[in-house]
């Protein structure tokens, strides 16, 4: 299955189950809030449906159905927009081969090589010491180390 597909199967089925829950208690409220008309006598014997109850029934029922499915369907639009917005995104560049990056390090490799030779024919046999220059390396002194603290018994 594509993943786009999977995708809004799993978040449609999570928005689904909550809005049809939500839509329950909604349902609910809703026949809290809606006014009775007084119950007609002999009504119920004459076979007359009251319908208010009718009303109330539909409510509860259809509620939370509606708000399950277009809670699936504002997934999915959601989902499929998702999706043709990031398949519009160029490809990224495909990176250098694992033959290619040998190449290259071959290459640079004798560059380096060349420069040092360059570098010890210009300087004679000897390094920037030998014609009495300074060292480059900088020796800090050792700080003293603090001794953790020992526990008393």
């Amino acid at each position: 299955m594509p993943l786009v597909l999977q995708r809004i199967a799993i978040y449609g089925t999570f928005a689904a189950l909550f809005l049809a829950l939500l839509g329950v208690v909604l349902g609910q409220m809703a026949s809290i809030m809606i006014p009775r008309s007084p119950e007609i006598p002999g009504a119920a014997e004459a076979g007359i449906p009251n319908p208010d109850a009718e009303i109330l029934a539909t409510i509860q029922t259809r509620t939370p159905i509606m708000m399950a499915v277009w809670g699936f369907v504002l997934v999915t639009i959601g989902e499929l927009l998702l999706h043709v917005w990031r398949s519009r995104k160029p490809a990224p560049p495909p990176g250098p081969t694992p033959q290619e990056r040998i190449d290259t390090e071959k290459v640079l490799q004798e560059l380096m090589a060349k420069a040092e030779a360059e570098e010890k024919a210009k300087s004679g046999t000897g390094g920037h010491r030998d014609k009495g220059g300074e060292s480059q390396e900088v020796v800090l002194p050792e700080l003293p180390r603090k001794e953790p603290p020992k526990a008393s018994s």
